[in-house]
């Protein structure tokens, strides 16, 4: 019998993601606004032309047509004039491995040696680069314009961002001048080592070696601990035996916990400088939930979420469609209502080594490193953070039912102020220039803004979340009118309400049917 493919969904269609932010365009722009916008980045630079001539840049305009006086804007299609085009080829290219949290010693001699490891996530990031221009441009990087770093440390999440931070600084690495000469910086990190790296380059940014307004940056965190392990772990036999740098992950569950201000500070941080982050989780991952790989409590243009399904575990059917479902509301700054989160545990692995182990084919997969790689090459999303609080306020209060579902990203009775994100004590080995951070001042204003990141408290669910939410969230997500007015996501929900007439499922996603029959009230 021939193998099943692995699977990452959803896949990026950079146009088709692109008009599913529609609803979030700012309403007070035209469509001559957005084709004058874009003349002058050709002109002066920015996105991929950043770093051509001004000579290369005056011939973009004058090849583009782009004549602002004579052009008839009435009947310009916006999509057309927004399309993405093909990718600047890179120069210099950084790729950085981070691996995870490794077991100790005495688990070892019971799992195995770890295979993921961060000379394994460079190496494959480098070859997704390779592969993604190759296919794109039919174009060969030469082997002196991609750099591999892999950085090394355990630890605790801090711990491992100093030793990072010292390797990289260290004067006979190289490392600090690779990255700031590169033009393009390409992180791949797994488990602990997601936290690690945005708060590493959080700090990078904010001493100047990485500088998102000339660079392409982005981060692939697979299988992210973002929100902790699944809280039930906490008092499993593994976590009993082993070191204070396994238990610290729990505190992640809590985002009142000193670790979790600091890292969601850091998230806000590097979205704000300019970074993409792609956030993939893992279908039977044992260890994170899936809320928790895809950074369920923000929202931004920037985060491009998705999921990879083992070819084992594959069945075309309707809990894979609605899963990938909800990841394209989110993909589209669109509430999943907590969805993802009352999903999660069904696709929860087993820990103790039986069947599917997600939590480590993840960083196995060819196409979790290209997904990456496309997020890191794509177009910028047009966006307006504040069309997109008066829509979310305009449901709101309408006179709709409301669930007040705990579990709902968006919702504005959760959200936070990025001051709530300040960490209250910051490292006092940040230097000044050129923000100046300072205890009383631990994060520029220019990387901090509560303009630029929605975020809500989330805390994850310790007990066995209540079913009955379930039909509340469902007859939400239908009935929205950002939903079913998207031409983009709305095919994709009719295909959803399909096969769930169609479904046959078995054990504990039995009862799961029973919870989403507000999907009928669609047919």
């Amino acid at each position: 019998m021939k193998k099943k493919e692995n699977l990452v969904l959803p896949i990026l269609d950079e146009l088709k993601h692109r008009a599913a932010w529609k609803w979030a365009q700012s309403k007070s722009k035209s469509a001559k606004d957005h084709h004058h916008n874009r003349l002058m980045r050709i002109l002066f630079g920015g996105g991929n032309n950043g770093h051509s001539t001004a000579l290369d840049r005056l011939s973009d305009a004058i090849n583009l047509n782009l004549n602002l006086n004579n052009l008839n804007l009435s009947s310009l299609n916006l999509n057309t004039l927004m399309a993405p085009k093909p990718p600047a080829i890179p120069r210099r290219v950084v790729v950085i491995g981070v691996h995870g949290w490794f077991p100790g010693r005495l688990l070892r001699n019971i799992t195995g040696t770890p295979t993921g490891t961060s000379q394994k996530f460079a190496e494959k990031m480098e070859q997704a680069v390779r592969m993604h221009f190759l296919d794109t441009t039919d174009t060969n990087l030469p082997p002196s314009s991609i750099s591999s770093i892999s950085l090394e440390g355990h630890g605790k999440v801090e711990d491992r961002v100093d030793k990072l931070h010292a390797q990289i600084m260290r004067p006979d690495s190289g490392y600090a001048k690779a990255i700031q000469d590169a033009d393009t910086v390409l992180v791949a990190a797994h488990s602990q080592g997601c936290p690690v790296s945005v708060m590493l380059f959080a700090r990078l940014v904010r001493e100047g070696f990485i500088d998102p307004s000339r660079q392409r940056v982005c981060l692939l965190l697979m299988a992210g601990i973002s929100h902790g392990p699944f809280p039930h772990l906490k008092s499993s036999v593994v976590l009993k035996v082993e070191a204070d740098a396994a238990r610290q992950l729990f505190d992640f569950n809590d985002p009142t916990a000193s670790i979790t201000k600091r890292y969601h500070a850091a998230i806000s941080q590097v979205l704000n400088a300019g970074i993409r982050i792609c956030c993939v989780g893992s279908w039977y991952d044992q260890v994170v939930p899936l809320y928790s790989a895809v950074l369920h409590a923000f929202n931004h243009p920037s985060i491009f979420r998705a999921i990879h399904i083992d070819g084992a575990d594959y069945s075309p059917d309707f809990l894979s469609h609605l899963v990938v479902f909800a990841l394209r509301l989110r993909n589209a700054g669109l509430s999943d209502r907590g969805l993802l989160v009352y999903l999660s545990e069904f696709l929860q692995g087993n820990v103790y080594g039986f069947g599917t182990q997600g939590h480590s084919t993840i960083y196995e997969e060819t196409d979790t490193y290209s997904l990456g790689v496309q997020w890191a090459f794509a177009q910028p999303i047009p966006y307006s953070y504040q069309q997109m609080k008066d829509s979310i306020h305009s449901q709101n209060n309408s006179s709709k039912p409301k669930c007040c579902n705990p579990y709902d990203p968006l919702d504005p009775s959760l959200h936070t102020s990025s001051n709530d994100l300040v960490p209250p004590s910051p490292h006092v080995t940040d230097p000044k220039p050129p923000f100046e951070p300072s205890r009383d001042n631990p994060v520029s204003d220019y990387l901090l803004s509560s303009d630029a990141v929605f975020h809500t408290k989330f805390t994850a669910p310790v007990a066995k979340l209540n079913p009955y939410w379930l039909p509340w969230i469902m007859a939400q997500i239908v009935n929205d009118p950002l939903v079913y007015d998207n031409e983009f996501l709305r095919p994709h929900l009719d295909e959803v309400i399909r096969l769930y007439n169609d479904w046959e499922p078995k054990g504990k996603e039995k009862e799961l049917e029973h919870r989403l029959e507000p999907l009928r009230s669609r047919l």
